[in-house]
């Protein structure tokens, strides 16, 4: 049960029935304290029948969630209330909701697992609903009504984690010629800085030095990434084109559209450039695969063939060591025999080949 604050300023309050179907009353603009008091007159009657229900062994999983767990969970930040009540009423509820909770242990519990892989539900969505269900569960273990929370106990089947497959800078340069202007030098950043997409729309001019990147909104805060030349001559170059922009205006602003200033580059706008520039761009090169955080792995190539730590390349990504260690490891011992090539040369003398290539595909259409 719960008072809902709709939009328009109307209040609406949620509840089941006897029979454990929804019901729903609305309650117009200025009328919250008539809404409160309706919600807590259901929840009187709800705690008249629960116990009957609990004596019963009848109580199911939605009594428990609009029972007990709702006062448990009002106790939580606003932001995981409403993470846990669109997880339970998208995932949870429609396939347990009017299970009895006593019915509710491993076989049971298993099978809802099984329910959310057959349905092709995301594995992150996937996680959260156990995680919810664990919540609930583990909160009914400690008030007696089940003799064990068997969600922690469950072994679940994880995908493999994908091997990344990075770009090697011949292949970032085949994809940069088919970009200009303001895809390139976004496409630049992210294959030899490593940014991830907020990161990258956060940027302004303030924040790039003669050697390094200051990059904001890291987990530990801003970061120094280390900036390479080539890199520092794109920036050189596109700063150029847009005129010279202030140090307090973004590297790579939203787009302009009907004559409007130039703003932050929004998470909608990131998706569609991603969708609608870079994905058609690198299904040119034959890299379909290809996406924002893939040229992050591109970035972590070029330090490991320079030799460098998992520690170093951790730093420089912004994550911790044993990430590093997980993801890129294999990276790594690709090139611990190889030798060693400064990461300004590799991108150097890729370009160096592309232009070679360029020349040669001019001369041929001149003849």
């Amino acid at each position: 049960m719960s008072v809902e604050t709709l939009p328009s300023g109307s209040h609406r309050v949620i509840w089941r029935d006897e029979n454990g179907a929804k019901q729903r009353q609305w309650f117009p603009k200025g009328q919250k304290r008539e809404a409160v008091a309706f919600d807590g007159e259901m929840r009187m009657r709800k705690l008249a029948g629960t116990a009957g229900l609990v004596a019963a062994g009848r109580q199911t999983l939605a009594d428990y969630w609009d029972g007990p767990f709702a006062d448990h969970l009002a106790s939580k930040a606003a932001k995981t209330q409403a993470v846990y009540c669109q997880s339970y009423e998208k995932h949870v509820d429609p396939r347990l909701g009017n299970v009895p909770l006593a019915r509710l242990g491993m076989k049971r519990v298993r099978h809802f697992h099984a329910d959310l892989v057959r349905d092709k539900v995301k594995p992150s969505a996937a996680d959260k609903a156990m995680s919810v269900l664990s919540s609930i569960l583990g909160l009914a273990e400690t008030d007696e009504l089940v003799p064990v929370n068997p969600v922690p106990r469950l072994r679940r089947e994880r995908p493999k984690a994908r091997v990344p497959r990075p770009l090697a800078p011949v292949t970032v340069e085949a994809l940069r010629a088919r970009l200009t202007g303001r895809d390139a030098i976004t496409l630049s950043l992210l294959a030899y800085a490593g940014l991830r997409p907020h990161e990258l729309r956060a940027l302004r001019w303030h924040m790039i030095g003669e050697r390094v990147l200051s990059v904001p909104g890291g987990k530990t805060g801003d970061r120094p990434v280390r900036l390479l030349a080539p890199l520092k001559t794109d920036l050189a170059e596109w700063r150029l084109k847009c005129g010279r922009p202030g140090p307090d205006e973004f590297v790579i602003p939203a787009e302009r559209t009907h004559g409007g200033s130039d703003g932050e580059w929004s998470v909608n706008g990131f998706a569609k450039w991603a969708r609608r520039v870079l994905a058609p761009a690198a299904d040119a090169v034959g890299r379909p695969d290809l996406t924002p955080y893939v040229l992050r792995h591109s970035f972590a190539s070029l330090l490991a063939h320079e030799g460098r730590s998992a520690v170093y390349i951790a730093a420089q990504l912004g994550h911790g060591p044993d990430l590093s260690i997980r993801v890129y490891q294999h990276v790594i011992s690709e090139f611990e025999e190889a030798p060693r090539l400064r990461a300004e040369d590799a991108i150097r003398q890729a370009r160096e080949r592309r232009a070679a290539q360029t020349r040669v595909a001019s001369a041929a259409l001149s003849t």
